[in-house]
């Protein structure tokens, strides 16, 4: 019997077709470093037979032979999707991975696009456009927020201020292409005046500062700037933007052509916005319950629009650019947020997307230029700018004796003219970069309106500085020094006091608002950077500086109603210059699947200067809360933790950690407005799916946890804890050299109501947005 079923089976056996197989083998590597790219997702034919590379790179697939020619799709994290039609059983392949620069590595320097330093400062570069794609709002701030240590003073959805490890205005300084924005910074209630659509390439240099950069930089500093152009002689792109939780509508388009010497790129935008949602049907000012109707806030629409022209020569050892660019802005202004809130501003006009009395409109105008000569041992650069900027704030004439011509609704206008001269010359001498360089800055501020905020100034800057680099084996040094003198001629102010007389209408008396001040403050700055290279995977940084900061205009002169932030500031023109003392330290660890980086900190400030809320109320009418400008010795310390696991060759896990805690040591104290304590958690992934035509889908899952603010100034409010969630999926397709792409956002995905602690709608009880779903489309050739 047992010889009759193994003849049955044998014969079943041959009656079966034997079915070959051939074998897929190859190697993934790094196309720059020609090393072997570990744990790559390997995909082969219409069925997917699916692999995945060693440690070393290697891969080998077995499928069927009647694959005479299949599609091989490698997937790698950190590196652009590879695909290729390929032939079973040929000789081994070698697949060649574009890096995407996944892990976000510290900069290297280069002396004409990076910081002058490498051990002086922790920086952050976003390299790819995507990275930046992912969080495009009408703002650039809110555009930074998945950075640790940077947060956003938010007002609504259309203004915002960067704010790096706590500190904000004239602390964090813009620099756009070279050059330092100059617009009124102090101010809270406007953002940035830049298109948050022209920004190719984004910079966050945290702690002890470059001296390079000079003393507006003691809370870190932002560069923008210009990506690499394409090699093609003419590409460009077209972006289209909408939000939903204020009707957003977007759009911008680039053109770039370049020759073999020379290049030009041009730039439109604009966006147009409605009035945002909250998720509450009211609010409390005041023990006053006072109505939002149909959760939108009344008169926060807005439109912007910005133009840009760049154009470059290269003539041997020199290059030569120019930029020429052009924003505007009109957004307007809660009619809560000016003057007391009463239930019947707060109606809603049946005009979601119109902009009505109160607004602010903000334009604001650059012209710059760049040299850069290049040699072997030498290279010299140099950046002249001029900036004009001119802030206007549109009001109801008011009756309480402060503008006599009722038909007049020019509240307040600021036109400031800013000048600007960057110099600095590099020397290579052996295992030595020195660094020279000079800087010089000029402005004038005139006011206009029938009310009075800042008075009209003009200010000189100027300073001179050296740095020296130089490094062993496994070490890196930086020491350098900077001498600075800044002036201020301050012109006093009476500000006029109307009164009718009759059918007449005359001065009856006026009122001190600003005194005339001449200051000079001249002043010292060091730094001394180390650098330690231990192993493949450890790196360790140590940074000590002296720091100086020249007061502001607002801090030294401010006297009247700021009604974008609903309160009455008040400046001291004897506020002397800020020193602090910093120190940084920096650890990073990094291997194949993990990328670890810890950032502790700690400043301390002889004299450190603050905006401080007061239990006293303003005597001007609807003027609000009483806040001045004052200094106390002061301790600024805190800690970022960035950390990314690859879980595979398609998805990864992100946390980003942050705290900053101020103490004022004179009255032992918090320092108002500190960020609380936040976490970021953020899963990635990539699939390979058959949709719309496409096969690579990415996703992304962010979830944030802000800590309560429970640790304030005196008359500072609390701000409780909250949870934000945000979904997104995206996709690009690609013909010819055509790549289109979609990225869906669902943001707040959970509606929750939540008060940012920086923000200056916290003072009126109002939550921020609420859930907002966010289309972007795009498209480069």
């Amino acid at each position: 019997m047992k010889r009759l079923i193994g003849i049955w089976i044998a014969l079943i056996g041959m009656s079966i077709p034997a079915v070959a197989q051939v074998t897929v083998e190859g190697r993934a590597i790094d196309k720059q470093t020609r090393r072997g790219v570990p744990f790559a997702l390997i995909q082969f034919g219409h069925d997917h037979e699916r692999t995945m590379t060693d440690s070393a790179g290697y891969f080998s697939l077995t499928v069927e032979e009647g694959h005479a020619v299949g599609h091989l799709h490698v997937q790698a994290m950190g590196y652009v999707h590879y695909h290729s039609d390929v032939e079973p059983g040929s000789d081994a392949l070698v697949v060649e991975m574009i890096p995407q620069n996944y892990f976000i590595d510290e900069v290297t320097v280069s002396i004409e696009r990076k910081s002058p330093t490498t051990s002086s400062s922790s920086t952050v570069l976003l390299a790819d456009r995507n990275d930046l794609r992912e969080q495009w709002t009408n703002s650039l701030s809110t555009t930074l927020l998945d950075l640790p240590g940077v947060q956003s003073m938010n007002t609504g959805v259309g203004i915002g201020k960067p704010v790096i490890r706590g500190l904000l205005g004239s602390r964090v300084q813009v620099n756009v292409n070279g050059i330092k924005q100059e617009g009124q910074q102090w101010g809270m209630d406007h953002g940035l005046e830049v298109d948050p659509f022209s920004v190719e390439q984004v910079e966050v240099v945290k702690g002890a500062q470059a001296l390079a950069y000079g003393s507006d930089a003691t809370g870190g500093v932002v560069n923008l700037r210009p990506a690499t152009l394409a090699d093609q002689k003419w590409s460009g792109e077209a972006t289209t933007l909408y939000q939903s939780v204020n009707q957003s509508v977007g759009a911008t388009a680039q053109s770039t052509w370049r020759s073999e010497n020379a290049w030009a790129k041009g730039r439109l935008s604009g966006q147009q916005f409605g009035d945002y949602r909250v998720p509450t049907e009211s609010f409390v000012y005041n023990s006053y319950l006072l109505e939002i109707e149909n959760e939108q806030l009344k008169n926060t629409a807005g439109a912007q629009w910005s133009a840009q022209l760049d154009g470059g020569y290269s003539s041997g050892d020199h290059d030569f650019s120019a930029r020429v660019s052009w924003f505007d802005q009109a957004v307007g202004i809660f009619p809560g947020a000016i003057g007391i809130p009463r239930s019947y501003k707060l109606q809603d006009d049946g005009e979601r997307r119109n902009i009505d009395l109160p607004y602010q409109d903000i334009s604001h105008g650059r012209v710059s230029f760049h040299h850069h000569y290049h040699g072997e041992s030498w290279q010299w650069i140099t950046d002249l700018g001029l900036q004009q900027n001119r802030r206007q704030e549109l009001s109801f004439p008011h009756l309480h004796g402060i503008s006599p011509d009722t038909s007049n609704t020019l509240a307040l206008g600021l036109d400031l003219t800013t000048a600007t001269l960057n110099a600095r010359a590099f020397q290579y001498r052996g295992n030595h970069k020195r660094q020279w360089g000079v800087q010089a800055e000029a402005q004038q501020n005139q006011r206009q309106g029938f009310e009075f905020l800042i008075p009209d100034y003009q200010r000189a800057l100027a300073g001179a500085y050296f740095i020296d680099e130089w490094s062993t084996a496994r070490h890196e040094f930086n020491a350098g020094v900077r001498i600075d003198v800044g002036h201020y001629d301050i012109e006093g102010h009476y500000q006029p006091i109307y009164d009718y007389l009759g059918d007449d209408i005359a001065v009856v008396d006026s009122n001190l608002r600003a005194i005339d001040t001449t200051r000079t403050f001249p002043n010292v700055s060091a730094a001394f950077g180390w650098m330690c290279h231990w192993n493949d995977r450890l790196t360790t940084k140590v940074n000590i500086a002296r720091s100086y900061r020249l007061p502001n205009i607002a801090e030294l002169s401010v006297n009247g109603v700021h009604h974008g932030t609903f309160r009455h500031e008040v400046g001291n023109p004897e506020n002397d210059a800020e020193i602090g003392y910093q120190f940084n330290t920096e650890v990073t660890w990094t291997d194949r699947r993990w990328s670890l980086q810890l950032s502790p900190y700690i400043n301390y400030f002889t004299n450190f200067l603050f905006l401080r809320p007061t239990a006293e109320f303003s005597t001007l009418p609807e003027a609000g809360q009483l806040f001045r400008y004052e200094q106390a010795e002061a301790i600024h310390t805190g800690a970022e933790l960035a950390a990314t696991w690859l879980l595979s060759a398609t998805q990864s896990v992100d946390l980003g950690v942050e705290y900053v805690f101020g103490f004022n040591i004179d009255e032992e104290l918090p320092l108002p407005f500190m960020p609380p304590f936040s976490t970021l958690v953020r899963w990635k992934s990539e699939w390979h799916i058959h949709f719309l035509g496409s096969e690579d889908w990415s996703t992304q899952v962010r979830y944030r946890y802000t800590a309560a603010q429970n640790q304030v100034d005196r008359n500072e409010r609390t701000t409780p804890g909250y949870g934000l969630l945000h979904l997104a999926v995206g996709n690009e397709w690609k013909k010819d050299s055509t790549t289109w792409g979609i990225r869906l956002e669902l943001r707040n995905a959970l509606n929750s109501k939540y008060l940012n602690h920086l923000s200056r709608y916290r003072y009126l009880n109002i939550p921020e947005p609420g859930a907002n779903f966010v289309v972007q489309g795009y498209v480069k050739f």
